[in-house]
């Protein structure tokens, strides 16, 4: 009791008010614990000081009101918190009397009210750990939990919707792999860089034919336990291009130029999440150029594209070229040659940029 005292003075103070919080108000010691920022042992200290004796039995009056609680749970559609408010009573046992009544209670109501959205936000391409960041749960048990009642199947993890198949998927020849590292005896990094992928999906080819991988033949006599070690330095790297990241921009990439392209596209081109959810996501927002030449500021090579989705776009560039041409030409009609090139008509002249 005396440490109590040294710790919480200010509560000794108030002993008055949890009192007649407790007596008059029948308030339960846990709730007048986190009226006063304290656990539910400090109130019965200080209770059992003014000589009150504890009333176990309390959450029995509750029990009395079992069907005008499970009235106002399933016709009246009232959350099991605020019922337990009304009652002065812990959450925990109005649960108690809805499963004895053998009522579906539904945990998190106020997500279950909002599935509709929910499956919405899913079939549109974002994924379960978007959603329930950006809705404001807890866990995403409670997102699988709604779409597995509605019948809709869970895409695996790092799946999103961009049409039948993601833009980035590499198609390996198969029998050239195997035939290059059994016959020729060339090693796994130099099949790699030769594919321009990692090692992982030549092993995969490899192990699926039932062919013999020693780990340091594999990658060239350990020379470099992943090829990526062998790309990441300078100009070695597969998509090195003169230095061009240090390159600086045109002087026509400004704010309004910025400005514009943002709110024509109005969220992110490719996982399609808006901007109000992608700063609940604490993602950037950035203008991204299709064809990687940061002095070509023309809205047909601008393209918004979240710091998540941009960073994606470093691999594979050819493709993704196509792939942002393509979407922006149904959206804005916009014109692109064979090449890849941007048209222009500019007084009924047609020019190639």
């Amino acid at each position: 009791m005396e440490g109590t005292r040294k710790n919480r003075p200010d509560l000794w103070k108030k002993e008055k008010e949890i009192v007649d919080l407790y007596i008059h108000r029948g308030l339960v010691p846990s709730k007048i614990g986190k009226m006063f920022n304290c656990n539910k042992t400090t109130i019965h200290t200080i209770l059992k000081s003014n000589e009150i004796k504890l009333d176990r039995k309390r959450a029995r009056n509750v029990w009395k009101n079992k069907k005008e609680i499970v009235d106002k749970y399933i016709n009246k559609n009232i959350p099991v918190v605020e019922i337990a408010k009304e009652f002065n009573c812990n959450f925990a046992t109005i649960y108690r009397i809805l499963n004895q009544n053998n009522v579906e209670v539904k945990r998190n109501k106020r997500f279950w009210d909002k599935q509709n959205e929910i499956i919405k936000k899913y079939n549109e391409g974002m994924s379960v750990e978007k959603i329930y960041k950006v809705m404001g749960c807890k866990s995403r048990t409670i997102i699988t939990q709604i779409l597995e009642k509605n019948n809709i199947k869970i895409r695996p993890q790092g799946i999103y919707l961009l049409g039948k198949e993601p833009p980035n998927k590499l198609v390996l020849p198969e029998k050239e792999i195997i035939e290059m590292y059994t016959s020729k005896k060339i090693p796994g990094n130099k099949i790699c860089k030769k594919f321009k992928c990692s090692y992982s999906p030549i092993y995969r080819i490899l192990k699926k034919e039932g062919v013999n991988i020693k780990g340091s033949k594999f990658f060239n006599k350990g020379k470099h336990y992943s090829p990526k070690t062998e790309f990441q330095k300078g100009e070695n790297h597969i998509y090195f291009n003169n230095w061009s990241s240090k390159e600086p921009y045109g002087v026509d990439f400004n704010r309004r130029l910025k400005k514009f392209i943002k709110e024509r596209d109005g969220d992110c081109m490719l996982c399609k999440v808006n901007f109000e959810d992608l700063k609940i996501l604490k993602r950037q927002i950035n203008v991204h150029h299709i064809n990687y030449d940061k002095k070509c500021n023309l809205p047909q090579n601008l393209i918004t594209l979240c710091n998540s989705c941009h960073q994606k776009t470093n691999f594979d560039r050819e493709i993704w070229t196509k792939h942002f041409q393509e979407l922006l030409s149904k959206l804005y009609d916009y014109q692109y040659s064979e090449t890849g090139e941007i048209i222009l008509e500019l007084n009924n002249k047609i020019i190639e940029v």
